[in-house]
């Protein structure tokens, strides 16, 4: 297992240029110790609808939910760590009472050290950085929940116009209550050395600093708070409210403990394309039975699609041809007849062979005797009518 030494964790919250403090941390500002292992920050939506409710409501389930948790021998799966976010989630759409206009909501960041390693978790826009300064490097890093994320990963834009665009705030995941539950990303971080930091913000913190300018912050001399109040410094122009956990990692020792194989989850789908699931728990006897007659109903199916591409197509369907030598007629009832001159009596597919022009008749000059019995057969003919 993983046995972390902390430095005393560091925080701040600034209201910004706002009227009021949407940002919830807990441990909150000045409390937290280096016997802490569970780091939540929320930054709230909503302005008049309470954003800062649903901020503190769900900072706090999740002290709550967690803290009867063993970290320090026992790791935190992903698993188990979802159905704190339900219950959370539950919690949170008592505070709904429906009258309000729009949604209030939170962001997530959520940071454990447990005895498989670190678990991070975030829903929304507020961050998520693991540093190492003795490389200079940002270690991990969360993806924003937002528009301006989602248009660079599809091309539409540059991360230096996501900079300046109108939209820059708008983001595609939150907890809100009684809506639809975004699920947090989360990550399962075993790469966790002796000087790294971790740093939990709001987006209020990033107005005026990227990535590169966090490595330069915290791989810069100084001691702790020294680097704190140099943030401070930095954010105090910032519109929005800023809020920030510092977590220094001075020891680590062991190995991550191997978390429980993962039970197989079916592939989440979009809320909007309903998965169609096939139940494993019916016999695979009856799939047999009913896979055997759809084949034999597919093979019947090719059968007449066969004789009906076979089927000679007249030019004229009303005209009827008297059949020739070559010609075999199969009758409804099976039998089968031949031509006079002999041929198989098995069943076959009809074959028309077009018969031949009737040759040209000599025509003779007609005698006296000729005319004279046709004239007879046709008073013969007459007659019988009568």
């Amino acid at each position: 297992m993983m046995n972390y030494t902390l430095f005393p964790p560091l925080n701040f919250s600034e209201m910004g240029q706002r009227d009021n403090q949407e940002d919830a941390l807990r441990p909150l500002v000045g409390k937290a110790t280096s016997q802490d292992r569970l780091f939540v920050l929320c930054d709230g939506m909503g302005g008049a609808d309470k954003g800062e409710v649903a901020s503190n409501v769900v900072a706090d389930a999740f002290v709550k939910e967690m803290m009867g948790m063993d970290f320090a021998s026992q790791p935190l799966t992903e698993e188990r760590f979802n159905q704190v976010l339900e219950c959370v989630y539950d919690g949170l759409d008592k505070y709904d009472d429906g009258k309000r206009l729009r949604k209030m909501g939170t962001t997530l960041t959520l940071l454990c050290f447990h005895a498989g390693g670190v678990l991070a978790a975030h829903i929304g826009d507020s961050r998520i950085y693991q540093v190492r300064p003795s490389e200079r490097r940002v270690v991990f890093v969360t993806r924003d929940h937002s528009k301006v994320n989602d248009m660079i990963a599809m091309g539409e834009i540059t991360p230096e116009q996501a900079k300046t665009v109108p939209y820059r705030n708008i983001i595609t995941r939150a907890m809100q209550p009684c809506a639809y539950r975004d699920p947090a990303d989360v990550a399962q971080l075993t790469d966790v050395r002796s000087g790294d930091y971790f740093v939990m913000c709001s987006d209020g913190v990033l107005e005026q600093i990227d990535d590169d300018g966090v490595v330069d912050w915290l791989a810069g001399d100084g001691t702790d708070e020294q680097k704190l109040e140099r943030m401070r410094r930095l954010t105090v122009n910032n519109k929005d409210n800023h809020t920030l956990h510092l977590i220094h990692v001075q020891e680590v020792q062991g190995q991550p403990m191997p978390l429980p194989a993962a039970l197989e989850q079916p592939v989440q789908a979009d809320v909007t394309m309903p998965v169609e699931t096939v139940d494993d728990s019916k016999p695979k006897s009856h799939r047999g039975v009913i896979i055997a007659l759809a084949l034999a109903l597919l093979a019947a199916l090719a059968v007449i699609a066969w004789m009906t591409m076979r089927e000679p197509q007249s030019e004229n369907p009303l005209q009827t041809e008297t059949p020739t030598q070559d010609q075999q007629i199969t009758h409804p009832q099976g039998n089968t007849q031949s031509d006079p001159s002999g041929q198989s009596d098995m069943p076959e597919p009809i074959r028309v062979t077009p018969a031949k022009p009737a040759p040209k008749e000599t025509v003779k000059p007609r005698s006296e005797k000729q005319d004279m019995n046709e004239d007879v057969i046709k008073n013969k003919a007459i007659d019988k009518v009568k």
